[in-house]
């Protein structure tokens, strides 16, 4: 089962809900997972600037009232993979926790241009992949977290992929949405010369 966690809904972002996704974004995910299945779409409304534990407390609020949703249809042994965007990440990681608590397998999640990514505090179970991806001249992740240039980054994540972006300054923070299948197709190889990257 994917699940979708959309970023702030405001300044210009489509939505929430499916249409926060680039459609041939949402295909590349499926076949990157191969999971046919259904995805799961978050709609949230994020307060603007709020904090990234508040955010995590709601994550995990969150996933129990909708827990009959989120399981809806799972045989007990499918897992679970994440795909979070912005101020979702921190939601995600909520989420993450109660549905390990009641056995579920997060087998990975993805996190892209977190923001206040150095504020999310995540316990991370052995079998599950952690991928943090962020662009270095993003002006959400960097400008408005007020400390530009410095490299937050996901606690224990796996790979840490850096790269700049080549999108125009108002793109930018949505550039690995927007650009689609191709975000998953190099993806992998992108995560192999990260290695070296991360501290474990």
């Amino acid at each position: 089962m994917l699940i979708f966690f959309n970023g702030y809904l405001g300044f210009g972002s489509p939505q929430g809900g499916r249409v926060y996704w680039n459609e041939n974004f949402i295909r590349g995910a499926k076949s990157y997972f191969n999971d046919q299945s259904y995805p799961y779409f978050t709609d949230i409304d994020y307060r603007p600037f709020s904090f990234a534990s508040k955010r995590q407390t709601e994550g995990y609020e969150y996933a129990r009232d909708n827990y009959k949703s989120l399981i809806d249809g799972l045989n007990a042994d499918e897992p679970f993979r994440i795909i979070a965007h912005s101020m979702g990440s921190a939601l995600a990681v909520g989420t993450k926790k109660l549905l390990e608590e009641r056995g579920w397998k997060i087998e990975t999640m993805v996190f892209l241009n977190s923001f206040q990514s150095d504020k999310i505090k995540m316990n991370k179970k052995e079998g599950t992949l952690i991928i943090d991806y962020q662009n270095t001249n993003d002006p959400v992740t960097n400008g408005f977290d007020l400390s530009w240039g410095h490299d937050r980054k996901i606690e224990n994540a796996d790979f840490k992929i850096r790269e700049k972006s080549n999108n125009n300054l108002s793109y930018r923070h949505r550039g690995p949405i927007s650009s689609g299948n191709e975000f998953w197709d190099n993806l992998s190889k992108k995560c192999a010369a990260s290695k070296t990257q991360v501290k474990r």
